[in-house]
């Protein structure tokens, strides 16, 4: 990994652990959150951006809650940042097949369209910092 790519891991990590960084009253502080909470957030988004119904929401927030607590230990850990990003990268990884499996393929297509769109954003944020 170049030294470029090493300073770019922390923007890699907001893309990899949350599916939006902004909402409509200002930025989620997912850096002080607890597991719960992202998990929480996360769902909330979910529930919102992709029309998730009630019978869903309970099973989305339970894959939410494993990955953030899953993440969130990666997080505090004392792993170089390279090592810390391919543990983030297969978390997510295998996040999506469990959200595939639960998600209609309508919902899950728009959850990854909303996915690259927020990815867009935050290299967009990037260039023009």
């Amino acid at each position: 990994m170049t030294k470029g790519s090493i300073k770019a891991i922390p923007g890699m990590l907001i893309i990899m652990l949350l599916p939006t960084i902004a909402v409509a009253q200002g930025h989620f502080d997912y850096r002080n959150a607890t597991p719960e909470e992202i998990a929480k957030y996360q769902t909330d988004w979910m529930k919102k951006e992709i029309s998730l119904d009630s019978a869903t929401v309970s099973a989305i927030y339970t894959i939410n809650l494993k990955y953030a607590k899953m993440n969130h230990e990666i997080m505090q850990s004392d792993e170089p940042g390279e090592d810390k990003f391919s543990k983030f990268r297969a978390n997510n990884d295998e996040k999506d097949k469990e959200l595939q499996k639960i998600l209609t393929a309508e919902q899950f297509t728009l959850y990854q369209q909303k996915q690259e769109e927020r990815r867009q954003r935050m290299r967009e944020q990037r260039n023009n910092e």
